[in-house]
């Protein structure tokens, strides 16, 4: 069939009641269907990155902080031993590291087969340090290993 006004088909009988109109305006269920399943690759990348990037951001604030962690509680391991005071204050090193614990632990090491020119050294303790700090349940952890002379 023509149109008279425009000179075009306008129907295309295919079943007895259904016309196709070619100058029809819309989107077909086809075409719907292609940009929903581009759109949700899209979105699933972007959540995927959006995860990555906080999982980053959370590891990097670790590892900046445990270093700092570590430091403190070694440095108070050193005067809770000078002093002969009782043992580390847990919650007065970890009040500014929410989340964090810390494991540490000492062992005396053999000092007579070292030399040192200084005779002071020869009344000492060598002692090797080992801390363990650990954020979200041992999810990520981080250990210094030190080793001071310590006055006996």
């Amino acid at each position: 069939m023509v149109c008279p006004q425009k000179n075009r088909k306008i129907a295309v009988r295919i079943f007895d009641n259904f016309h196709i109109k070619t100058n029809q305006k819309g989107f077909t269920l086809l075409e719907i269907m292609v940009a929903v399943s581009i759109i949700a690759i899209a979105f699933t990348s972007v959540i995927k990155l959006h995860t990555q990037t906080v999982a980053m951001n959370i590891g990097s604030n670790f590892y900046a902080k445990a270093p700092l962690l570590a430091q403190r509680i070694i440095a108070e391991w050193e005067i809770s031993t000078a002093t002969d005071t009782a043992p580390l204050a847990v919650s007065d090193s970890l009040k500014d590291f929410p989340g964090f614990t810390f494991d540490i632990n000492h062992e005396e090491l053999d000092f007579e087969n070292l030399y040192s020119g200084n005779q002071d050294d020869n009344y000492r303790l060598l002692v090797e340090i080992v801390c363990t700090i650990l954020y979200k349940n041992g999810e990520y952890h981080y250990t210094v290993k030190s080793l001071r002379l310590i006055s006996q």
